[in-house]
């Protein structure tokens, strides 16, 4: 009887191994690799898709420089990443991104936050933005990214493709493949 058993457990994982190797084959996943690619989060509906690149006020962290959003780097993917500096979510997110930096170096970053002033430069100096010449970080002091966007959450991560439209908005964390691949999208 165990060894009626132990042949039926072997016919159905083989069978089982066999259905998952060409389910991935005909999805064009690669059976071992990466499977990040598999977890891509669903956007939110914000109303916004397709619309233009919104502007908003940031305050640097410097405390002296006041930039506007609208006059990000034409033809380039740009992302808004609405982020609390205590959030857990928001600095894995960010840690992902860093380690990620060599393939979205073409991305602009605008890393906003409506909080704390003081919050906004301990992140800053914690993970060293400085670094990257594609990141901006600011404090959102008059609140336009929420109000824009209806959202009270972090993170919250909105992708704008080269042609400046909004191409998705995510509510949690994005993988960075999911980011290149829809700031890449309508290039």
């Amino acid at each position: 009887m165990k060894k009626k058993e132990l042949i039926l457990l072997s016919l159905s994982l083989l069978l089982g191994g066999l259905l998952y190797a060409g389910a991935c084959k005909i999805l064009g996943f690669p059976i071992l690799g990466n499977s990040r690619k598999l977890v891509y989060r669903y956007p939110v509906k914000t109303g916004h898709e397709g619309e233009k690149l919104p502007s908003f006020a940031l305050l640097l962290s410097d405390s002296l420089t006041y930039i506007n959003t609208s006059d990000s780097p034409f033809n380039k993917p740009t992302v808004f990443f609405y982020f609390s500096p205590d959030c857990p979510f928001c600095r894995r997110e960010m840690t992902e991104i860093i380690k990620g930096m060599d393939r979205l170096k073409d991305v602009q970053f605008y890393l906003i936050t409506p909080l704390s002033f003081r919050g906004m430069r301990e992140f800053y100096h914690e993970f060293s933005v400085n670094r990257f010449p594609n990141i901006v970080v600011g404090l959102d002091y008059k609140f336009g990214f929420s109000h824009y966007f209806n959202t009270q959450n972090v993170p919250y991560i909105a992708v704008y493709p080269a042609n400046r439209k909004l191409s998705a908005a995510f509510l949690g964390e994005v993988g960075i493949d999911q980011i290149i691949d829809l700031a890449e999208l309508l290039k």
